[in-house]
């Protein structure tokens, strides 16, 4: 993961005044007076997107195995949707961070790559072992669990395979006029072209929405994907200021609604088909986009600069940094806490214990990370 760090000019964000301003880091004279800065904020969001994560994985343990109208489904789906902002988050950071200074191919393959990729085997390894030990897993069935990973280890092969095209994004945010024209066609077709479709499909005729997803389709891989955008847009959420308190209200009120839209939506959808929906559950849903900005907006605006004692930033550091090694061994905590004590998101009433669990694992996890930073494990992490 990315260092804490943005750059600074003169002890001020370097903004593009010119639509066709281009950075120069050869002849920038600016570029001399670079500073690293430590971002606070930047670990607030780390921390809470790691709980919503694990919360997610909590609410969706049962998920499957309670059926829509049951108390406990009505229950997973809604945590499952109040936080499904986690993971953009963490696009939207890596992207402030990444996309705010240059950086070559070579140094991005061997910090950055190639680190992940250390990271995917020894983590799929571990996983693949203890099911090998409980499972009894054939030679075929532990090879081809190894290469596909343990299901939460795809955001590994997503964030490696952004961080391939970084520097055609670096060229692309530097301009400004191209940078605003790439997020607002990407809008377009990510959050309203894909959203009409998505929440238009189980009210209106079949024909018209054929003929949606049909020009949808023709879009495909012309634009960005969904966790591409994320990325990109966290930089420019991260160099904008949108200090006017009434503007901010609002965005914290959208992404409430938000919030509340895609689990009643999801609630309704499912209990009228009489199946479980996950189609808003998408990182591609208008809501969970409109969370992620009001998440991010909230956390820059109040969480900046802090003025707190050293002993407390320094703890906050700690738990920003074991952040990637929560994500990476949280799912093995709730699969044996559930093998070992029978204890999981169903055993106490749902509506407090899905909590109570997610609160277990971080905690346990952040204690196990803390310790392997100290050992030689750190590398994997």
């Amino acid at each position: 993961m990315e260092d804490y760090q943005i750059i600074k000019i003169e002890n001020h964000n370097f903004y593009l005044k010119d639509e066709n301003q281009t950075l120069d880091y050869k002849n920038n004279k600016k570029m001399e007076n670079l500073k690293l800065e430590y971002i606070e904020y930047f670990d607030y969001i780390r921390i809470i997107s790691s709980f919503g994560v694990i919360l997610i994985h909590v609410s969706a343990q049962n998920w499957y195995s309670t059926l829509p109208g049951q108390y406990e489904w009505e229950v997973f789906n809604f945590y499952d949707h109040i936080v499904r902002w986690s993971v953009p988050e963490f696009y939207m950071i890596s992207g402030a961070l990444f996309l705010s200074k240059q950086k070559t191919i070579k140094k991005i393959f061997k910090k950055n790559i190639m680190k992940i990729g250390i990271s995917y085997i020894f983590w799929s390894l571990v996983y693949c072992i203890k099911d090998k030990i409980i499972y009894n897993l054939t030679l075929k069935k532990f090879i081809l669990k190894f290469i596909i990973g343990h299901y939460h280890l795809w955001f590994l092969f997503t964030i490696n395979a952004i961080y391939l095209i970084i520097p055609a994004l670096f060229l692309i945010v530097q301009n400004k006029l191209i940078f605003e024209y790439i997020l607002v066609l990407s809008f377009i077709y990510i959050f309203i072209l894909r959203n009409i479709i998505l929440y238009s499909k189980y009210f209106i005729d079949n024909d018209i929405i054929n003929i949606i997803i049909q020009i949808n389709g023709r879009f495909n891989n012309i634009l960005l994907n969904a966790n591409s955008f994320y990325f990109i847009f966290g930089y420019y959420l991260n160099n904008i200021n949108i200090k006017n308190k009434i503007f901010s209200i609002i965005i914290y009120i959208f992404g409430i609604f938000g919030t509340f839209l895609g689990a009643k939506l999801s609630s309704f959808i499912s209990n009228k088909q009489k199946k479980r929906i996950g189609d808003f559950l998408t990182y591609e849903s208008f809501h969970v986009l409109i969370q992620s900005i009001a998440i991010f907006i909230f956390f820059k605006n109040n969480f900046y600069n802090l003025r707190i004692n050293k002993k407390y930033k320094k703890i906050i550091k700690k738990i920003g940094k074991s952040t990637f090694g929560i994500y990476l061994i949280h799912p093995l905590l709730i699969e044996e806490l559930d093998r070992n004590f029978k204890f999981n998101s169903l055993s106490l009433n749902p509506i407090y214990n899905v909590i109570f669990l997610t609160s277990i694992i971080f905690f346990i996890s952040l204690i196990l990370m803390i310790f392997l930073y100290r050992t030689p494990l750190k590398i994997f992490i």
